[in-house]
């Protein structure tokens, strides 16, 4: 099934509604393109819901505090941290 897309001035085109249902491309998802034998080819991308980046996001701040804890490692003592590698002074 072959469909003609229009492409504007900054580069944008819209994926036609039969296309994104085919394959399941929802609002906010996400193509790989690439250029094979003078053609523009388009790959839907399985990236994760925000959901499940908030879900693992917690998981691992999780085990980071108790890695924390378990070494006393303070709060402070990691903004001092990344003060120091970046050669900035803190706000102090």
């Amino acid at each position: 099934m072959v469909e003609v897309v229009l492409v504007d001035k900054r580069g944008q085109m819209v994926v036609p509604l039969k296309f994104r249902k085919e394959i399941g491309i929802e609002k906010g998802g996400a193509l790989a393109m690439d250029v094979a034998s003078g053609k523009l080819v388009a790959e839907k991308l399985n990236t994760p819901s925000r959901e499940q980046l908030l879900m693992e996001w917690k998981k691992t701040t999780k085990e980071w505090n108790k890695y924390a804890q378990a070494r006393g490692i303070k709060e402070e003592d990691v903004e001092d941290l990344i003060h120091r590698g970046r050669g900035v002074k803190p706000l102090k």
